[in-house]
C-alpha cells in the first residue's frame, strides 16, 4: 500500500486492500487518471485516520511505501514501533489475570466470570465500556481456543 501526503492535512492511499477498505467507509474514494489515461483509485483520508490505517496495515502484514514529509514519517514509524512492542503475545497467566482468574480456574468458572463481565461492560449496556469489553473478550476467546 502506498501512502502519499497531500495538502491540507490529508493522505492519499493507493493500492488499498479490501480488508482495509472496509474500515475506510467514512472516507471518500476518489477516482484519478494518470497521464496515460489509466484510471487509478485512491482513498483520501484525513491525517487523524493515518494511525488506524497504519495499525491495520501492520496487523495484516502489509508493506507501506511512504511518500510523506519527515514529520509524518516519524509519526507513522512511531506507530509501527509501538505496534511491534504490543505484538508480543501475553503469557497464559496474563490472559487469565485479565479475567481476574488464576490459571487453575475450571472452564465453568471461566464461563461464569465471562458472563458476569459481559453484563457489566458490554457496550450496548448503559455505562458499558467498549475498550474494556474488547479486552475481556479477547482474553476469553484466547482461553477458549487453547
Amino acid at each position: 500500500m502506498r501512502v502519499v501526503e497531500a495538502p491540507n492535512g490529508y493522505f492519499l492511499l493507493y493500492e488499498v486492500p479490501s480488508t482495509i477498505k472496509d474500515y475506510l467507509k467514512n472516507s471518500v474514494p476518489i477516482r484519478h487518471r494518470d497521464y496515460l489515461g489509466e484510471p487509478h483509485y485512491y482513498w483520501r483520508v484525513h491525517k487523524t485516520w493515518i494511525k488506524p490505517v497504519t495499525q491495520l496495515a501492520r496487523r495484516w502484514k502489509l508493506s507501506l511505501e511512504l511518500e510523506v514529509s519527515e514529520e509524518s514519517r516519524v509519526i507513522i514509524q512511531d506507530e509501527l514501533n509501538q505496534i511491534r512492542v504490543n505484538d508480543k503475545a501475553p503469557s497464559k497467566e496474563q490472559i487469565y489475570a485479565t479475567l481476574y482468574l488464576t490459571t487453575e480456574a475450571p472452564s465453568v468458572i471461566v464461563d461464569a466470570v465471562w458472563k458476569a463481565l459481559v453484563k457489566i461492560y458490554h457496550p450496548d449496556i448503559v455505562g458499558g465500556d467498549a475498550t474494556d469489553f474488547n479486552k475481556f473478550k479477547d482474553a476469553y476467546d484466547t482461553i477458549k481456543k487453547g
